[in-house]
């Protein structure tokens, strides 16, 4: 590949050797760099000196990042998501205070899709364990709950990939299939995720492949999305899809935890 060069960033002097370069489009998988004191952020870095880059913005990211916002931009494109809301220790002091019915799922707000915080705890469905697991999503992870109404149907990731010629997005659907936990549910948990525990099958319903597709894509670019990406989907009781949540810059290789 003579024409790609590989560039090692240890400090802002080496970002500004690549720019002087000025090459035609920059593959990374680094979001942002710690230099004197501030997060310098390298799709920003790029954007400044007009230079192509692989995967989305800042702005983007940070949206998907971000699940509550990501949920309601969802919601604001007629995108159907589980019912929501965010608590953190003492908000929702009783039951009655609880804006949807039991069962529930509870994850940390905001991650970059290895499920950091998810476990066999994270459907409950009486107010003690509620508390139990948003306090310990508080201590543990420094972080507010998104709670929603658990899904107990069949899960799915979508990958996108975008061709940069006329902005046509490609679809490619899977079914996630997860062994049952001690407390008889399927969840594409941390440890799962780290042991490369789930199985993936291909989803040969053509009604199931076309509509997952379709709500990828549209999933896609209402997230506002550039170049590839991942969305999950979980289908409810009845069989309906629902939108999980995205990951714009997610592993190209094998197994979850070789993203950065």
């Amino acid at each position: 590949y003579k024409n790609v060069s590989i560039t090692i960033i240890n400090s802002e002097e080496d970002l500004e050797k690549l720019v002087i370069r000025k090459p035609d489009l920059v593959f990374s998988y680094i979001r942002y760099f710690y230099f004197n004191n501030r997060n310098l952020w390298l799709s920003d870095y790029l954007e400044m000196y007009d230079i192509s880059y692989i995967v989305s913005s800042r702005k983007t990211l940070l949206k998907t990042d971000n699940k509550n916002r990501a949920k309601k931009i969802m919601q604001k494109s007629n995108i159907k998501t589980t019912d929501f809301f965010i608590t953190t220790p003492g908000k929702h002091p009783n039951e009655l205070s609880i804006p949807i019915k039991f069962p529930l799922f509870i994850k940390p707000l905001s991650g970059h899709g290895n499920s950091i915080g998810i476990d066999a705890n994270s459907v409950v469905y009486d107010f003690e364990k509620f508390k139990a697991k948003v306090l310990d999503i508080k201590i543990k992870q420094d972080s507010d709950s998104l709670v929603e109404t658990y899904l107990p149907g069949k899960e799915y990731s979508v990958g996108i990939f975008e061709d940069s010629a006329d902005g046509s997005l490609r679809a490619m659907p899977i079914e996630i299939v997860v062994k049952k936990n001690v407390n008889g549910h399927s969840i594409l948990d941390f440890d799962v995720k780290k042991n490369d525990e789930e199985k993936i099958i291909a989803v040969t319903n053509v009604k199931i492949f076309n509509e997952l597709s379709k709500l990828a894509k549209d999933s896609f670019t209402a997230l506002g999305g550039k170049s590839l990406g991942r969305i999950d989907f979980k289908m409810n009781e009845l069989g309906i899809l629902h939108f999980i949540e995205a990951n714009l810059m997610p592993g190209l290789q094998g197994g979850y935890f070789y993203s950065s």
